[in-house]
């Protein structure tokens, strides 16, 4: 069952794509709101990649499904949030306090490991939006204020068909992290988390709402949008090691 939302407290101003709300669940807890509206691939995409990120070890932000209902969509008179409506939406839950976003000065204090992880990941995942240069970016990342530890926050981009290699590369949070990679030893035990990671692939999707399957303009009953192409691009660094490898380490 989804989580209820209950209070609107206010519109992030971070986001690019989307700029989620800041809202309160029936439990208490603060949680940042994407609602259902015309991007579902996206939320799809949130869902999907967030859990593959938990699943590969990674500290990413807890997540969940959650409802807007009715009567708190309707109380909302700020005309500049009528994306706040009623529905089936995703939520990523606040890490708290002590958490801010990743600035370029952070990098060289954080766990270099992990880094290249995340680099790996979301080459994997084909995410580019995980970005800082010198003076500035997007790096959907939250660092604590002591840099002793990070979490992963919007995948919403993931699964890009335009994913541009080149920039990723030279822009991702963890480029400096590369070369960890060149020892085959390390890239094979990857491998293996991924094909163990793979087997929950089906169950990740299961959690999808049907909503988030089905486009509004659809007049038939196939959903609009299939687990099919995800898999099989996921499935690259198993079915051809080579091909996937050689852009991120050439």
């Amino acid at each position: 069952m989804p989580t209820i939302v209950t209070e609107l407290l206010g519109m992030a101003d971070a986001g690019i794509s989307v700029k989620p709300f800041i809202c309160r669940t029936e439990e208490g807890r603060e949680i940042y709101v994407k609602p259902f509206g015309s991007h579902p691939e996206s939320l799809i995409h949130e869902w999907i990649g967030g859990r593959l990120a938990y699943q590969m070890g990674l500290p990413v932000a807890d997540m969940d499904i959650i409802e807007i209902p009715s009567i708190l969509a309707n109380t909302n008179t700020n005309v500049d949030w009528k994306a706040f409506k009623s529905g089936i939406g995703f939520g990523s839950y606040a890490v708290g306090r002590g958490y801010r976003d990743l600035q370029a000065s952070d990098l060289m204090q954080l766990d270099t490991e992990l880094l290249a992880e995340v680099l790996l990941f979301d080459y994997w995942i084909k995410n580019a939006d995980r970005q800082m240069g010198p003076v500035g970016g997007n790096p959907n990342t939250m660092v604590h204020y002591d840099r002793s530890e990070f979490y992963l926050i919007d995948h919403d981009n993931a699964f890009d068909q335009t994913f541009d290699i080149k920039l990723f590369n030279q822009l991702h949070i963890g480029r400096n992290q590369r070369e960890y990679w060149l020892k085959v030893d390390r890239r094979k035990a990857w491998a293996k988390k991924v094909e163990t990671c793979l087997e929950h692939l089906g169950d990740f999707w299961e959690e999808l709402p049907e909503d988030w399957l089905y486009s509004e303009l659809d007049t038939n009953s196939e959903p609009c949008y299939t687990l099919s192409p995800i898999r099989d691009l996921l499935l690259h660094p198993l079915t051809d090691s080579e091909a996937f490898w050689l852009p991120l380490l050439s």
